[in-house]
């Protein structure tokens, strides 16, 4: 696709596609809605419960 990681984004629900994403240098958003969230924040995800919050996290997380 030709993006630039630090350009991306990863929505995940699991602490290992958390960290794949972390490793791809990438921002990760965990949705935690029915997974623990403690481990999503601990794999380096920006944790969120509800899919209503992620336009919010998107902006004030998208690079400048």
């Amino acid at each position: 696709m030709g993006a630039r990681p630090e350009r991306c984004a990863v929505i995940e629900d699991t602490a290992r596609g958390v960290q794949a994403g972390v490793a791809a240098r990438m921002t990760v958003f965990g949705y935690a809605e029915l997974s623990d969230s403690r481990k999503l924040a601990d794999s380096g995800a920006v944790v969120f419960r509800s899919m209503e919050e992620l336009p919010d996290l998107l902006r004030k997380h998208a690079p400048a």
